[in-house]
């Protein structure tokens, strides 16, 4: 329960400060070609890893804690029907890689971790 809390909490927390010091939309990466489904389950994705690389590194702070607890709520129901277990066996398999992603675009856009 508390990894669930942990995970939520990044993932608002990821999603709205990653978001807004990019500052551009999370579905500026989903292909046009996708249906309004996969969009919004591409969107939910990256708020959800936006939420949980902000966490990591600056901390869960008040403000962005329901965004966070709402995208991992919905992508658990969503993508993973409810199942937490299943949730954390992809978290786990896809946290390098997402958080690897996440850096360098803050460091392409010269935001350096700050």
């Amino acid at each position: 329960m508390r990894i669930l809390r942990h995970c939520v909490a990044t993932a608002a927390l990821l999603a709205a400060s990653a978001c807004a010091a990019a500052n551009e939309p999370a579905t500026v990466n989903a292909p046009a070609a996708e249906g309004p489904g996969e969009v919004a389950l591409a969107q939910l994705e990256r708020t959800f890893w936006v939420c949980d690389y902000l966490a990591t590194t600056e901390g869960v702070h008040g403000r962005h804690i329901t965004t966070c607890r709402n995208a991992t709520d919905e992508l658990k129901r969503v993508k993973f029907g409810g199942s937490f277990r299943e949730l954390l066996k992809w978290w786990r398999e896809h946290k390098a890689v997402e958080h690897a992603k996440l850096a360098e675009q803050r460091e392409v856009k010269g935001d350096g971790g700050q």
